[in-house]
């Protein structure tokens, strides 16, 4: 897992996964950064937002992000379509919540409501929704404590342990 840093190479690579989620139409699912490129970088340099990201031969292929948000963080992640649903992405959400939940207690994130299931597997608290949030459609408030994250960890080594045997 690497760290942004503010230089040359990490805005070559912000153009180059901008550009790649632009063409694919992933960047109209995320709920931030803003659209231009020029505004993307913007914010990727701001001091207040931390990202993190995962690279392969194409560039970047994970990339979680945290703004601070009270004693907690706001948290957005992206996974490029060819690692969804892999054990890859899975190490690497891990990692993600790991780094962010050794820094604050809480990581609050916003969601639609197809994806609740999964956010509650990986061991979030479903706030609530709110609707007209973005345009005409509701989204869902979900926190992950750094409490619910241990008991989900524990949980899924519990699992394994009992596949070994």
């Amino acid at each position: 897992m690497e760290r942004y840093e503010r230089d040359d190479r990490g805005a070559y690579l912000l153009a180059q996964w901008w550009a790649e989620i632009t063409v694919d139409g992933s960047r109209d699912h995320l709920f931030v950064p803003p659209a231009s490129l020029g505004k993307a970088l913007a914010y990727f340099e701001s001091s207040d937002v931390n990202l993190i990201f995962e690279l392969d031969k194409r560039g970047i292929w994970f990339a979680m992000w945290f703004t601070p948000l009270f004693s907690g963080l706001s948290a957005t992640l992206w996974v490029r379509k060819d690692y969804r649903g892999s054990h890859a992405m899975l190490r690497a959400v891990e990692r993600g919540y790991d780094i962010g939940l050794a820094a604050v207690p809480v990581l609050v994130g916003v969601t639609r409501q197809e994806l609740l299931r999964v956010h509650r597997r990986l061991g979030y608290n479903i706030v609530g929704s709110v609707p007209h949030l973005i345009g005409d459609k509701a989204m869902w408030i979900v926190a992950l404590t750094r409490e619910g994250w241990q008991a989900r960890k524990a949980r899924h080594i519990q699992r394994q342990e009992a596949v070994i045997g």
